[in-house]
């Protein structure tokens, strides 16, 4: 996977006909071979309106910090922080904003988990903490070149979710050692639709009903549920295969911030 640039849409949508006007597209914000592909993730600015969009660079320790308001997009800067991710981890992964916007972190099966303090009003990252996670998907990618990692907060932003292919991690971001806070919550149960297709874990979403969504790798059409991610250890509740689709998933995920986060209390 290979992205050569970030680039820029605009629309307007006719609320009367109801129709999409394409006003530009394909404005080039940022260019070269260094940005990873995939793992945008966006937060709501400090002030309630603006927004903060970051993406991470491959094979580097940088951020690039973009500041979106009503009309404009705006690249404030690179901020170089933490480890630099394995190129090879390029396009798989996921990165997302804790609910409260005060974390940011991102999961990839080389580098593992990376987790930083968020400033929503400067749009900066801070103290960075590393949790290392050796497990089957280092094994798996250093053999097949495959992928299966995703990783999403609860709710009220406490428990950090891991996916990594066979297994499930929860971890306490209130304890005083993460790391050491890790409980498999889930482990694989072995169902498929046929060899070469299987019910493994990838990338989640927290949803606006408060349950986590995760699809499967590869193109299937089953969707895996936490159910009450709030809650601490196996009281959270993962259902394998809950949901099954008419049309497979391949790969992806959406993402989708929190538009329900307001001002920052305190924000001047």
């Amino acid at each position: 996977f290979q992205a050569d640039s970030l680039r820029l849409s605009k629309i307007s949508f006719d609320t009367i006909e109801h129709k999409i006007k394409l006003l530009f597209s394909d404005q080039v914000l940022i260019h070269g071979d260094s940005l990873f592909a995939g793992q945008l993730a966006a937060c709501r600015h400090g002030n309630g309106n603006d927004w903060w969009v970051i993406q991470p660079q491959s094979g580097r320790n940088g951020y690039y910090r973009l500041l979106i308001n009503s009309d404009t997009v705006k690249i404030v800067g690179l901020q170089k922080t933490g480890l630099s991710n394995n190129w090879r981890e390029n396009g798989a992964g996921q990165a997302c904003f804790s609910p409260d916007g005060s974390k940011y972190v991102r999961y990839n099966g080389l580098t593992d988990i990376q987790i930083f303090d968020f400033d929503r009003c400067k749009g900066e990252l801070r103290n960075p903490v590393h949790i290392p996670v050796f497990d089957f998907l280092d094994t798996v990618y250093q053999r097949n070149g495959l992928e299966g990692s995703g990783v999403c907060f609860s709710p009220n932003s406490r428990y950090l979710y891991v996916s990594s292919i066979t297994k499930i991690y929860q971890f306490d971001l209130q304890a005083a050692n993460i790391s050491a806070s890790k409980q498999t919550v889930a482990i694989y149960d072995g169902s498929f639709v046929e060899p070469g297709y299987y019910f493994t874990f990838n990338c989640m979403q927290l949803g606006p009903d408060g349950k986590i969504y995760m699809n499967a790798l590869g193109a299937i059409e089953t969707i895996h549920v936490i159910e009450h991610p709030d809650s601490a250890g196996q009281a959270c509740k993962v259902v394998q295969h809950k949901y099954v689709l008419d049309y497979p998933i391949s790969w992806g995920w959406p993402y989708f911030p929190n538009f329900r986060l307001g001002p920052l209390p305190g924000n001047p």
